[in-house]
């Protein structure tokens, strides 16, 4: 296929399709590594781009090129310095360890603790992979010094911002949008899915004509009239949906690398409602959303 006068060659490669993490990291490099396109692939290649977690390709590049192939990664979450890939705010790594067995369980279940004892070997692994990188791309500052505090010997960071997921010339008054408030992040526990329903039961008593939209659920239903709770849906619709809003919700329980869902609501004209993470408060520095931001569980900052 050609694209702006040059051209890609796009491979299918099975061997990268594990659903599971760990068999992907312990089974991918020694599967692909009897692939004849991927290995006739690596042999013209100047660079390889990893956006997603195959931190374990990496020692299979090196053995294949030497240094005569550049490795750049692009990290989109915590898994170098966490299994669960998500981040609570800490300064301490053991308290890092015990945050992320909780929010493997709160999202896994109990299977997740069959794997806590090698958790540690697993991590220190993928962080000695990623130091034969040459590059290692992080989405924020506040990202980076993150991983830098629990990881110093990563010396190759480098921080690339995400390219902004919409704009939009035409300027979204604030006066012409209706009494909407939405919330994104489904019934998961890490989205701040319980605080979410709190708050809006607690709005509908007090304001008139307002009506809240919860996304993410299994079946779409309707509580009070003003609550209406609806599946995923597609992004055309959630950015549609985020025009007409004044509020985003977001109570999120974890820091995110780079919210997505916050940079759209402030360039869509809504007004995002959430925790001080450092990495929300590093996209929101300078604004006036600043003011819209609570102190990580203050629920009556949240809902005033």
């Amino acid at each position: 296929a050609r694209d702006g006068g040059g051209y890609y060659i796009y491979i299918s490669l099975n061997e990268l399709r594990f659903q599971r993490k760990l068999s992907h990291w312990l089974l991918v490099p020694k599967l692909i590594a009897r692939n004849r396109a991927f290995l006739d692939a690596i042999s013209k290649s100047n660079l390889v781009y990893i956006p997603g977690i195959s931190y374990t390709l990496i020692p299979l590049l090196r053995k294949l090129r030497g240094d005569n192939i550049r490795i750049v990664i692009h990290l989109h979450n915590f898994q170098p310095i966490t299994y669960s890939q998500f981040y609570i705010e800490t300064e301490n790594g053991k308290q890092l360890r015990s945050i992320d067995m909780k929010l493997l369980q709160l999202e896994y279940g109990r299977i997740s603790t069959i794997i806590t004892p090698f958790i540690s070997y697993l991590l220190k692994t993928l962080q000695n992979a990623l130091e034969g990188s040459d590059k290692i791309i992080c989405p924020s500052q506040t990202y980076k010094q993150i991983i830098e505090r629990f990881v110093p010997t990563l010396k190759k960071l480098v921080v690339a911002y995400n390219p902004l997921p919409v704009t939009s010339n035409t300027p979204h008054s604030y006066s012409k949008k209706g009494r909407i408030m939405t919330y994104l992040g489904g019934k998961r526990f890490i989205k701040g899915y319980p605080i979410a329903e709190i708050t809006a039961r607690r709005i509908i008593k007090e304001v008139k004509d307002v009506k809240i939209y919860l996304v993410g659920f299994p079946q779409m239903r309707i509580e009070n009239t003003k609550i209406l709770y609806l599946p995923h849906i597609k992004r055309w619709k959630t950015l549609k949906l985020l025009t007409i809003s004044r509020v985003l919700l977001f109570p999120s329980i974890i820091a995110e690398p780079s919210p997505i869902s916050i940079i759209e609501t402030i360039l869509l004209g809504a007004i995002p409602v959430a925790f001080k993470h450092s990495t929300i408060q590093e996209i929101l520095g300078g604004t006036k959303a600043q003011e819209f931001l609570c102190n990580l569980n203050d629920l009556k900052c949240v809902y005033e």
